[in-house]
């Protein structure tokens, strides 16, 4: 949208300022084309608009929701990192647990019914994929 072109005016709808630009200095240069081209910049998530006559506490305040979105994306980083940590953690358990059904598959003492019921499957489906 910031291309150059013979358009002027308008708005530019951005999920969040963190969306439009990688670092604060690349949003406030962004947000100055725009400015130059004499659009206004509506970031969605902190319900923020900055117009082309924007003041300069206007433009504090999309810096202020730039770093908070900024914040909140890190964050999402982080938690996707400690899921894969998480996943291998329930993985390794799952693989121990099967491990131990296998164990007791072989054992005539346990009942059937109650292994499958231990591993979290149906008499239903063992049927079909067994037989």
């Amino acid at each position: 949208m910031l291309r150059p072109s013979g358009r002027k005016g308008g708005v530019i709808y951005t999920a969040s300022l963190a969306v439009l630009a990688w670092s604060a200095e690349d949003m406030l240069s962004c947000l100055t084309r725009a400015a130059a081209r004499g659009m206004t910049v509506r970031a969605l998530d902190a319900d923020l608009t900055i117009g082309a006559d924007a003041r300069a506490a206007d433009l504090h305040k999309a810096a202020q929701a730039f770093a908070a979105a900024r914040e909140r994306r890190r964050e999402i980083e982080r938690g996707r990192t400690g899921g894969s940590i998480s996943g291998k953690k329930r993985s390794d358990a799952a693989r121990a647990k099967a491990e131990a059904i296998k164990l007791k598959w072989a054992d005539e003492r346990f009942r059937t019914v109650d292994l499958l019921k231990e591993a979290g499957i149906t008499y239903n489906t063992a049927k079909l994929y067994l037989g």
